[in-house]
């Protein structure tokens, strides 16, 4: 039997999936686009990483039982030098900012491997707003790991619509 990616992790493979088809089209080469912080350390940069740590949860209305579904998403850019991550932060700030397609994902059962046997398009993720953070860790650059020297973090509030 098949199982399904939840919520949050429909989110975040629709955006992963999102990005990736958006770096080939644009002629970008060799950026990894990855969600789990531990494998950044593990690729070749540059990097993104992808992250929904958070989702506020709201009332459409008093007495509706309708919820607002506001992800909270997090996109680390892991550059290469300091103009690789500039212009990676504002290529992703410009393919984001209109919003992307959201997908529920079927998998296989994970003793079969886990894979994406189907993905359906079922709703849409609005982006309400983009606030951009320098990674800085309070040390000289030349003393941090490559991964860490050149790092942007965007905290992206977004709305989860479904289809009607």
């Amino acid at each position: 039997m098949a199982g399904k990616y939840r919520h949050t992790r429909n989110i975040e493979a629709s955006l992963i999936d999102f990005i990736k088809i958006k770096l080939e089209e644009d002629g970008w080469k060799s950026i990894n686009v990855e969600k789990s912080f531990a494998r950044v350390y593990k690729l070749q940069l540059p990097v993104i990483l992808i992250k929904v740590p958070t989702t506020n949860y709201e009332k459409l209305e008093v007495g509706s039982n309708i919820i607002l579904r506001n992800p909270v998403i997090y996109i680390e850019i892991f550059g290469s030098d300091d103009g690789n991550k500039l212009d990676l932060k504002d290529w992703v700030i410009d393919t984001i900012k209109n919003g992307f397609d959201y997908y529920e994902y079927t998998i296989e059962k994970q003793e079969d491997g886990g894979k994406v046997t189907r993905k359906d398009k079922v709703g849409y993720v609005f982006i309400r707003r983009i606030t951009e953070t320098e990674v800085n860790l309070g040390v000289d650059k030349s003393s941090l790991d490559e991964h860490d020297r050149y790092r942007t973090l965007l905290t992206i509030n977004a709305t989860l619509n479904y289809i009607q």
